[in-house]
């Protein structure tokens, strides 16, 4: 996404509900590996990266 998303395409991110249960877990303020995101999302460490992947690349999370 560039610098003026479209709101679609955040909408489809936070509407997912396993990103949108990682995306709680990272409002602590703390870091995280996608390992202890899976394990709180209760999904496998795969499926974590695979979704981290896709907020990384829509602006929603910084690595």
């Amino acid at each position: 996404m560039g610098e003026n998303p479209n709101i679609a395409d955040v909408v489809s991110l936070l509407g997912d509900s396993t990103k949108a249960s990682l995306l709680t877990n990272l409002m602590d303020n703390r870091y995280h590996t996608a390992s202890e995101l899976a394990c709180m999302a209760d999904i496998k460490p795969q499926t974590a990266s695979f979704h981290l992947a896709e907020l990384v690349g829509g602006n929603l999370v910084i690595v």
